[in-house]
């Protein structure tokens, strides 16, 4: 009996384009388990720790980081952001399809680690759209809010490590998980 390799399949896209909830979706509709990132920020209402990320200080992670424990590390509105590459590794090739959400530079690293990653981009209809929904998730400071789209609207999406390009409709979200998993089905 052959033993089979676990896919890979790697989220990212500006904060509040629902890459949460469309991952949500997919894990409960899919063999694709969530692989938890690390990261030195507080959880937000609803985040579980092991579940969402793996929630360490900023020794935790230091440590972590310089021990080459994490595929990349990253800053991104002053919290660090990594994945434990050697737990990744495993997962996959004990079978378990795997579904992680990182951002592009990070997803860029792991693409160039793990060559069959599949890099789905995730964008908003439009920045309004977007605006709104930062606010509507609350417990984010207003000055954090206008940081993201400004880089939101400076950061075009990326092309060459995507495989998949995909916006995603506010009311969609269910749509836009069948659309990944289609994908994945005609490209594996």
């Amino acid at each position: 009996m052959t033993h089979k390799e676990g896919k890979l399949l790697v989220i990212s896209g500006p904060s509040g384009v629902g890459k949460d909830t469309v991952m949500d979706i997919i894990t409960s509709i899919s063999s694709f388990k969530r692989f938890s990132t690390c990261t030195t920020r507080r959880p937000r209402q609803g985040e579980i720790d092991g579940v969402h990320y793996n929630f360490l200080n900023e020794q935790e992670f230091e440590k972590a980081s310089s021990l080459f424990m994490m595929a990349s590390d990253v800053r991104i509105n002053g919290y660090r952001y990594g994945l434990s590459i050697d737990d990744l590794e495993k997962a996959m090739s004990d079978g378990q399809d795997c579904i992680v959400q990182l951002v592009v530079p990070s997803a860029e690293v792991l693409k160039i680690r793990i060559p069959r990653a599949i890099l789905i981009y995730l964008m908003p209809p439009n920045l309004l759209v977007l605006t709104d929904r930062l606010r509507k998730r609350g417990g984010i400071p207003e000055g954090q809010v206008l940081h993201t789209l400004k880089d939101a609207q400076l950061m075009a999406p990326p092309t060459g490590f995507y495989s998949f390009l995909l916006v995603n409709e506010e009311d969609k979200p269910q749509e836009t998980a069948v659309q990944i998993l289609e994908y994945l089905g005609r490209s594996q």
